[in-house]
C-alpha cells in the first residue's frame, strides 16, 4: 500500500509497505478521505509534544471496511464507517466510570501508533462506526473534529436558557457552535482572524467580537446586561485568553478548556468563592460519534463549509506545507485517496 511516513519535521516520504495484518477484533479499513488536524501539522513541523518518528500520522478517517476480525461483530465486510481514533484500555479509573478518553494507557491513532494517512489502517473493532452509504467520505472525515466540539458543549451542558461565548473560531471553536446553535443557546464568538470570523458567521454566531477592536470583557458585559456568559468555551489554545475567561464567565457560570498549551494558567482564587464558577477540561470525545454522524448525515451542521481544500494523497507534502502556511485563512483540509 502508499502511505506517507514522517520520519523527521519536514522529512515526509510518500513509502509503499506492506497491507497490515489484522488479528481477532481488529478492522482493516480501506481510507477514503482523511482530515489535516492541527496536531498533524504541528507533527509536521516537530512542535507537538507527543511527535514520534517514524510515523503514519492521520486520525480524522473515513473509508470501507475491507477486512474484519473474527470476533468483530458491529462492521461488516463493505460498510461505509468513521474511525474513532482513541485505543483505551477498558481498566484504569477513567476507563471504569465511562471517561475513555481520559484512559492513563491513551493510545490515538495517528500519534502513538500509525494512522491513516495511507490506503489502508487497522484499528480495533471497537473503534469502526458505521455511517449511512450515501454520507460523502470527506464530510463523514469531520465526525472526529466535530466529536470535540460536541463534547464540550455536552461537558458544559448547554440548553436553550444558555449564552455560550467561544473563544477561537478555528475548528473546533466552529464546531462547537454548531452543537450550540442546536441546543437552542444564543452564541457569541471572540475571533481576531477575519477569515474565521466569517465562518463564525456562516455556522450560526449571533454576534462576533473582534478582540483587536475592542475589549472582550466590556463587550460580553454588555451583551448580557452585564452578568456574563453563562458558559465559556476556550478553544484557542492561549494562555492569557485562557486567564480571561474567569472575567467573561457569569457567576454561577461554567468554563470549559478546548484549547492546549503546556503552560501554567492562573486563576483569581476568589472568583472561585464568590462567583462559584466551575472550571473543567475536555479532551477528545467520549461515546459522541453516534450523535455526531447522525448530525452530520441528517445535514444539521455545516460540516460542508467546514471544509475548505482538498487536496489528492499524492499530494500530501504540499496539503501540510499548505495548511501550515495557510492555518487561519483556511477550513478543514481534507486529503482524498
Amino acid at each position: 500500500m502508499k502511505c506517507a511516513v514522517l520520519y523527521s519535521p519536514f522529512d515526509l516520504r510518500l513509502e509503499e509497505r506492506p497491507i497490515p495484518e489484522i488479528t481477532h477484533n481488529e478492522v482493516l479499513v480501506k481510507v477514503k478521505a482523511a482530515g489535516i488536524c492541527g496536531s498533524d501539522v504541528h507533527f509536521f513541523d516537530g512542535s507537538h509534544p507527543y511527535r514520534n518518528y517514524p510515523r503514519i500520522h492521520g486520525h480524522e478517517l473515513s473509508g470501507i471496511v475491507e477486512k474484519t476480525g473474527k470476533g468483530v461483530e458491529n462492521v461488516k465486510v463493505g460498510d461505509h464507517v468513521v474511525v474513532e481514533p482513541l485505543i483505551y484500555c477498558g481498566k484504569c479509573y477513567p476507563c471504569r466510570i465511562g471517561k475513555y478518553n481520559c484512559c492513563v494507557n491513551l493510545q490515538v491513532i495517528g500519534a502513538h501508533v500509525d494512522g491513516g494517512f495511507a490506503e489502508y489502517v487497522k484499528v480495533p473493532g471497537y473503534l469502526v462506526h458505521k455511517i449511512p452509504g450515501e454520507m460523502p467520505f470527506d464530510l463523514a472525515a469531520t465526525c472526529e473534529p466535530y466529536s470535540i466540539g460536541y463534547h464540550s458543549i455536552h461537558r458544559a451542558q448547554v440548553t436553550d436558557a444558555d449564552k455560550v461565548l467561544v473563544l477561537g473560531a478555528g475548528a473546533i471553536g466552529l464546531t462547537a457552535i454548531d452543537f450550540a446553535k442546536l441546543a437552542g443557546a444564543v452564541v457569541y464568538v471572540a475571533e481576531v482572524s477575519p477569515f474565521r470570523q466569517n465562518m463564525a458567521r456562516k455556522f450560526g454566531a449571533d454576534v462576533i467580537i473582534d478582540p483587536s477592536r475592542e475589549d472582550t470583557v466590556n463587550g460580553i458585559l454588555e451583551l448580557t446586561n452585564g452578568e456574563g456568559a453563562s458558559v465559556v468555551i476556550e478553544a484557542t489554545g492561549n494562555t492569557k485568553v485562557m486567564e480571561n475567561t474567569e472575567n467573561l464567565v457569569a457567576a454561577g457560570g461554567c468554563i470549559v478548556i478546548a484549547g492546549l498549551t503546556n503552560e501554567k494558567v492562573a486563576f483569581t482564587g476568589i472568583k472561585f468563592t464568590n462567583r462559584e464558577m466551575t472550571v473543567m477540561g475536555t479532551r477528545n470525545s467520549a461515546r459522541a460519534f453516534p450523535a455526531v454522524i447522525d448530525s452530520i448525515a441528517s445535514g444539521k451542521t455545516h460540516s460542508d463549509i467546514l471544509i475548505t481544500k482538498r487536496f489528492p494523497f499524492q499530494d500530501i507534502v504540499s496539503a501540510l506545507n499548505y495548511t501550515a502556511a495557510n492555518i487561519v485563512s483556511e477550513g478543514k483540509v481534507i486529503i482524498e485517496f
